[in-house]
């Protein structure tokens, strides 16, 4: 989100409640002040600019207290708090899980590949037709 000026006119706010999402919006908003993604300074006023809520209606719900609160506190102390998103620190752990695993499948299918260009090469020397090689198994007659 970007930064809204302050303007001299009034706020026409809604009176709107506030809604699950809502919350969880604004929630998400202060992860990415917490994250450095926002700027150093954060204050009421600019969270109300950026939900469209009273400072009443923000301070009114615990979850967003408490998280504003902890986000001031890391910003005023330049704590840096890259390991606080749960969510985001697991998506990071799996991608880097993932791309280990890809690497080693990677040397794998590399591995398997040297072995059949190394039999294909002996097979020719031997004399065996790679084509001979390459026949299907036969069926098994299991009962």
């Amino acid at each position: 989100m970007k930064a809204v000026k302050k303007s001299t006119k009034p706020h026409n706010k809604k009176l709107t409640r506030m809604k699950p999402e809502d919350v969880q919006s604004i929630l998400y908003e202060l992860d990415a002040w917490e994250q450095g993604e926002r700027g150093k300074k954060l204050a009421w006023d600019i969270l109300e600019r950026l939900s469209g809520f009273s400072r009443q209606s923000l301070w009114a719900k615990p979850e967003i207290k408490k998280r504003f609160e902890s986000v001031k506190e890391s910003l005023r102390k330049g704590i840096d708090k890259t390991d606080t998103n749960q969510y985001r620190r697991t998506l990071e752990q799996r991608i880097e899980a993932l791309e280990n695993e890809i690497n080693q499948l990677k040397q794998q299918q590399q591995h398997w590949l040297e072995l059949w260009a190394r039999y294909e090469y002996n097979a020719r020397v031997i004399g065996i037709d790679t084509a001979r090689l390459e026949q299907p198994l036969p069926n098994l007659n299991r009962k």
